[in-house]
């Protein structure tokens, strides 16, 4: 699939809750058209080099744009289609500062709260060929 008309989610590689959420992702998306990346790997140098500061968590590029934070979830949910597009729809209810602070939180915090990984949890099982890296 080209580039351009692909949806890259870079995530954290050794986050248990980003690694986790790679594998739900993947299990519930309706277009399977979502691939992935750490962001310690040689995607991430090519297509995110350019970026001085971007959040360490999940990071998403929608072939021509970088998404960050909770823009980036949105984006992931409405990708997953079906009942997700409609999640997605309802958060941007939510004023972005408040959506971005809840994400923060919650990045801030997540190997304290989930844990780390040694490795990707996506590269071992049935859907190792969305791995780009």
């Amino acid at each position: 699939m080209n580039d351009v008309h692909r949806t890259i989610v870079f995530f954290d590689g050794e986050c248990l809750l980003c690694n986790r959420t790679l594998l739900w992702i993947v299990r519930n998306e309706k277009s399977q058209k979502m691939v992935f990346a750490p962001l310690k790997g040689i995607q991430a140098q090519m297509l995110l080099e350019e970026y001085e500061t971007l959040p360490d968590s999940i990071i998403v590029h929608d072939g021509m744009n970088i998404l960050t934070k909770s823009h980036a979830i949105l984006h992931i949910c409405k990708e997953m289609g079906g009942i997700w597009n409609i999640v997605q729809v309802i958060m941007k209810i939510i004023p972005k500062s408040i959506r971005d602070i809840l994400y923060d939180i919650i990045a801030k915090n997540r190997y304290a709260w989930f844990g780390t990984t040694q490795e990707c949890l996506l590269k071992n099982g049935p859907h190792s060929n969305r791995c780009l890296d």
